[in-house]
């Protein structure tokens, strides 16, 4: 399995708003990007409706999530 990162939702919101590092590090990312519940719930509280939206969803539908994975929960995952 490869090396998982957990992406935390300041940095997503800088990649969605363009900002060059936060692209340049997701761009570069060698582990697979996981996405928390907490992390999307915080995405969703901000977004604006329409094209933002759609966005969104698309963007978050193309990246794993943790109560996607069927291990979480059954060990602890340090960060």
């Amino acid at each position: 399995m490869n090396s998982l990162v957990l992406l935390d939702s300041d940095v997503l919101i800088d990649f969605l708003r363009g900002q060059p590092l936060a692209v340049t590090y997701l761009e570069n990312l060698t582990e697979t990007p996981l996405l928390s519940v907490v992390a999307v719930a915080e995405l969703f509280s901000g977004v604006r409706d329409g094209n933002e939206r759609r966005s969104l969803e698309a963007f978050v539908a193309s990246v794993p999530s943790l109560k996607k994975i069927p291990w979480v929960g059954q060990r602890q995952i340090l960060l």
